[in-house]
């Protein structure tokens, strides 16, 4: 008909009835100019960070980013009535120990991270009241047998963000929406660009 095709079934989608996103995130993604399924996975990341390697412990150098694992052995909440204060965790691995430093809901992280949990984390070293600290941009739990992470422990994408809506979410979000439905993407490229 020389019609050009509109969407594939799927990709018209409106974000809200996507599982996991719903009325509010659809308002956050909304603000960035994504309102369907099809207008999220062509949001291209702003850069990657390869966060493939992980750096044992005690390796770590001031004024450096790196992504760790280690095992939770301890968990400090802010004191009471601190409310910008962050979470603090003591991390070990085999080649020793290391605090890392959280901010931002602390009632939830202090919910979430327990001792005896693995944990991936990345973030920039530095030096607070003598010893070394890392504060965490990103962090990751890592489930026994769990090969599939987000945050860290490969390429990581970075995205533009908006108020409300930070890294973390939105790489789910995106992560969730290529895994289901990037296969219906009408491939653009010639056959013989394909091949070669």
């Amino acid at each position: 008909t020389g019609q050009t095709p509109g969407p594939a079934p799927g990709l018209a989608t409106p974000l809200q009835y996507i599982k996991g996103i719903g009325p509010q995130r659809a308002r956050q993604l909304e603000r960035k100019g994504l309102a369907t399924v099809e207008d999220a996975l062509f949001f291209i990341p702003i850069r990657h960070e390869d966060r493939t390697r992980l750096t044992p412990l005690r390796a770590l150098q001031v004024g450096q980013a790196y992504t760790c694992g280690g095992t939770i052995v301890g968990v400090s909440p802010p004191p009471p009535g601190r409310r910008m204060a962050p979470l603090v965790i003591t991390l070990r691995d085999e080649t020793g120990m290391m605090t890392a430093t959280i901010f931002g809901g602390r009632n939830y992280l202090g919910r979430v991270l327990q001792r005896g949990q693995r944990v991936l984390v990345h973030g920039k070293v530095s030096r607070y009241k003598g010893n070394l600290t890392i504060s965490v941009s990103d962090w990751e739990v890592v489930e026994p047998g769990d090969d599939e992470r987000i945050h860290a422990g490969r390429l990581v994408p970075i995205y533009s963000t908006t108020e409300g809506l930070t890294q973390r979410p939105l790489r789910r979000i995106m992560a969730s929406l290529v895994e289901t439905f990037a296969a219906a993407v009408p491939e653009t490229l010639p056959d013989a660009v394909r091949v070669r």
